[in-house]
């Protein structure tokens, strides 16, 4: 179940689809696309080598307009450091945002 929230965090409502499918797109595409629809673009997990963009490239790609980055709130310092400076060498000033979520 995904949850829909706005900007203020409020929950919205709930996606009970399986959002875990394969798709045809680019990132570049998915990307437009949420921008097009006034969403932001958070790459999640970029700390977690199985569910994360970096775990399934291997890298982040440069080029891609994404809005932030997240990682857990479970992340060592050190590995934290190591986000933060591969967000700065392919995205500049790009947030990096850590959760508290527990899943």
């Amino acid at each position: 179940m995904q949850v829909l929230v706005n900007e203020s965090e409020e929950v919205l409502g709930f996606n009970n689809r399986l959002l875990i499918g394969a798709t045809e797109l680019s990132v570049n595409r998915i990307v437009e696309l949420i921008h097009i629809f006034n969403g932001l673009a958070v790459a999640s997990h970029i700390d977690r080598e199985g569910f994360g963009i970096v775990g399934q490239l291997g890298f982040i790609p440069e080029g891609i307009e994404f809005d932030a980055l997240e990682i857990s709130y479970r992340t060592s310092r050190k590995r934290r450091r190591r986000c933060s400076a591969l967000t700065a060498i392919s995205h500049g000033s790009l947030p990096l945002m850590r959760t508290d979520s527990k899943t």
